[in-house]
């Protein structure tokens, strides 16, 4: 079991305030090790990429895992849901939906 840990909660708080334009989850080819390294991107008020998150998981993907870990990613987030998200996983479409209702869900091509 993986456990999540803010260690400076204050200090991600402004950086919070400013994200949540449109967040991008691209999840990459696995590795050797049979993990997929996904991460979180937004774009900032100056419009560079900003890394917000990111994650390892094991290859199989299926409606609990991802599920989890959009849940995991709010808390972390504290709560914000962003206003838009990219990906191009069919199989996140249902979790975007139930986690992040107001959100609205891009396709990647």
């Amino acid at each position: 079991m993986i456990k999540l840990v803010l260690d400076q909660v204050r200090d991600i708080n402004p950086l919070l305030q400013q994200l949540g334009l449109m967040v991008n989850y691209v999840p990459l080819k696995k590795n050797l090790y049979n993990l997929v390294f996904g991460s979180f991107v937004d774009v900032n008020h100056h419009g560079y990429s900003t890394l917000i998150g990111c994650t390892l998981k094991k290859k199989k993907e299926n409606i609990q895992s991802f599920k989890w870990l959009f849940e995991c990613w709010l808390r972390c987030m504290g709560g914000k849901l962003p206003k838009d998200i990219l990906t191009e996983c069919v199989l996140m479409q249902r979790d975007i939906e139930l986690c992040m209702p107001t959100t609205i869900h891009r396709w990647c091509i």
